[in-house]
């Protein structure tokens, strides 16, 4: 057992410390180097993700904001004043609806009954449309606030079809409730209240 108790030469030593160098310098590189330069690379991917989806969601609320402010420019409009017709006049509304609504790529419209209240009748209608731009579905909006009927439009929803919103083919739902009076005119069938 006397041999294994003997003193390592300088070179046996200069060996062992270029070794033990070599080995402290692989585990550093493979557990320590590697583990943090993978560490901050899918930090700066989540980081670039991150940043584009907020630039996304920027353009979006400023769109947002411009498309709100072309609403209340429509609402803050007031080309004619309406004028309240008498009961039933549901045949030229439609006309009128018609009228306004074939300049779009398809629509679609849904009528509740007309209600009455007192001398008031209201007849509350869903629409949908397809428009080929904002510009157009805008258009068509500021011509049903403007209606030479008197009414309400209200629960205007927007969204692109393809893209963006200023810039394809715009998908259009809103819901309007249009007034008229029984004063000159007579509850029939299809008028519910009163």
């Amino acid at each position: 057992m006397k041999g294994l108790h003997r003193e390592f030469t300088t070179k046996e030593k200069i060996i062992i410390v270029a070794m033990s160098i070599f080995l402290i310098g692989l585990f550093y590189y493979y557990f320590v180097h590697q583990s943090v330069t993978s560490q901050t690379r899918q930090a700066e991917s989540n980081i670039s993700s991150l940043t584009a989806t907020n630039n996304a969601m920027s353009m979006q609320l400023a769109h947002l904001s411009e498309v709100e402010a072309s609403l209340d420019a429509i609402k803050g409009q007031s080309e004619s004043v309406s004028y309240l017709p008498t009961y039933n006049n549901f045949n030229n509304l439609m006309e009128y609806l018609n009228n306004i609504l074939c300049r779009t790529n398809s629509f679609n419209m849904q009528f509740s009954n007309a209600v009455a209240e007192g001398d008031l009748v209201r007849r509350s209608v869903a629409i949908t449309f397809e428009a080929s731009d904002y510009d157009k579905a805008v258009e068509i909006i500021g011509k049903l606030v403007n209606s030479e009927y008197r009414c309400i439009v209200f629960d205007i929803k927007m969204s692109s079809v393809k893209g963006v919103l200023s810039y394809s083919r715009v998908s259009v739902s809103c819901k309007a409730t249009f007034y008229e009076t029984l004063v000159g005119g007579f509850a029939d069938e299809g008028l519910t209240g009163n």
